[in-house]
C-alpha cells in the first residue's frame, strides 16, 4: 500500500516473491503460547494469504517485520527513510505530514486495534521475536495526519480505514515497540 501510494505499482505476488516466504516452525506450548517459531525479521512467515482459523494448527504464522519489509521496500524501488522500532510518534507524525507514508505494525482483532501487551517468543534461529497474541499482529499504512488523528489504510479492509485518533493508534502501536517502515 505505502509503494503504490509512492507511484510503484508492483503485483502482489511479485513483492511476496521478494519477502522470503517460509512456512511457519512453530511449536505451540498446552496454553496455546509460541514457543518458537520462523523469524519475521528475516523472512515472512506463514501462509500471506491464510486465515488466523488456521493458525493454532501451526499453519498461518504472523507475517514480517521491519528488516524484511524494508529490503522488500527498496527492492521494489522505494527509498526507506526510517525502518525500526522505537520510533517516536512526533518523528512518525513529521514524516507523514512531509508526505512519507509508513507501514506500521498494531495490535488487530479484526475490528479494532487494541494493546494487549507483549511478550516475546524465541524464533529457531534464536532471535527474540515480540510477539504479542498468536491472533493480533497486524500491519497498516499510515498515510496522513492532523493535529489530533491519523488516517489509515487497513490490508484487511475488515479493521478501521480512514481517520482514527492518535491515541487510539499510539496505545496499539506501542505493542510492537512502535516499529514503522517510512518512505519517501
Amino acid at each position: 500500500m505505502i509503494l503504490e501510494h509512492e507511484g510503484i505499482d508492483d503485483s502482489q505476488s511479485y513483492l511476496l516473491s521478494l519477502e522470503n516466504v517460509v512456512a511457519p516452525a512453530s511449536i505451540y506450548s498446552s496454553n496455546g503460547r509460541v514457543v518458537s517459531s520462523g523469524d519475521p525479521y528475516t523472512s515472512f512467515v506463514g501462509n500471506p494469504n491464510g486465515s488466523p482459523d488456521t493458525l493454532s494448527s501451526g499453519g498461518y504464522g504472523y507475517g514480517t517485520y521491519y528488516p524484511n519489509l524494508s529490503n522488500v521496500a527498496k527492492q521494489a524501488g522505494g527509498t526507506v527513510i526510517y525502518a525500526g522500532q522505537g520510533l517516536s510518534a512526533a518523528s512518525l507524525y513529521a514524516d507523514i505530514a512531509s508526505g512519507h507514508p509508513a507501514v506500521a505494525w498494531v495490535n488487530n482483532t479484526g475490528s479494532s486495534f487494541v494493546n494487549y501487551g507483549t511478550f516475546s517468543v524465541t524464533a529457531a534461529d534464536g532471535q527474540s521475536v515480540p510477539y504479542p497474541n498468536r491472533y493480533y499482529e497486524h500491519a497498516i499504512a499510515v498515510i496522513g495526519v492532523n493535529s489530533t488523528q491519523v488516517y489509515i489504510l487497513n490490508p484487511w479492509g475488515s479493521g478501521p480505514e480512514g481517520w482514527i485518533s492518535q491515541s487510539y493508534f499510539q496505545n496499539t502501536w506501542a505493542t510492537f515497540s512502535n516499529m514503522a517502515v517510512v518512505i519517501s
